[in-house]
């Protein structure tokens, strides 16, 4: 891994996390609902709000490569950069909610020097 940065993978928690976010957990009672309004502020006035689902494969192998990362802000606090959706052990699934108005702050891509991360 010569010139390239690597990192270990962490089991997420809400502490370890909450400089970046909030970690959504659901309610292990029984009818039992939980609301998380403090994440669906608008920070962008012409933007609405957008739902989408996606079932994440997992990744092979025990090493991912980060190539490039992105932004937007609900899912993490608003700015925060991430690596694209990455999926260990089995499929998993994820909602998405998100304000966007079709510009291109709705979401950010951008390259990266490749970091090796140990899973």
């Amino acid at each position: 891994m010569s010139g390239r940065s690597a990192l270990q993978a962490l089991p997420l928690t809400p502490d370890a996390f909450a400089p970046f976010g909030e970690v959504l957990t659901v309610p292990q009672t029984p009818g039992r609902r939980d609301y998380f309004d403090g994440g669906l502020a608008n920070l962008r006035p012409g933007a609405r709000p957008s739902v989408s689902l996606i079932l994440g494969a997992p990744a092979a192998g025990t090493t991912i490569e980060v190539t490039q990362i992105e932004r937007h802000g609900l899912t993490f606090a608003a700015g925060t950069w991430h690596a694209p959706l990455t999926v260990l052990e089995k499929p998993a699934p994820f909602a998405i909610v998100m304000w966007r108005d079709g510009g291109p702050e709705d979401e950010e891509f951008a390259p990266m020097e490749p970091l090796q991360i140990s899973v």
